[in-house]
């Protein structure tokens, strides 16, 4: 399912969409998602306020993972 994964600094459009590739049957499907993720409002009595509904960012910080998450579902038709 996932060959060839390349980030770069150039696949981020100024935009905040992406455009992700996967392989179903071995055919090339394009996947266009924006850089949005739920989150949930847990009030001021934690420290952080807003943390992502499903995953979270690397322990690096990269949120890439977070992204193909998005788009895969997408691809199943189980994310807007």
């Amino acid at each position: 399912m996932f060959k060839n994964v390349k980030l770069a600094d150039d696949y981020y459009s100024s935009d905040g969409s992406f455009e992700i590739e996967f392989y179903l049957r071995n055919e090339k499907v394009s996947v266009i998602i924006d850089d949005r993720i739920p989150v949930l409002d847990l009030g001021s009595n934690y420290n952080v306020q807003y943390p992502p509904v499903n995953s979270k960012p690397s322990p690096q910080g990269a949120w890439w993972l977070v992204l193909m998450e998005k788009a895969y579902a997408k691809l199943n038709m189980n994310y807007t």
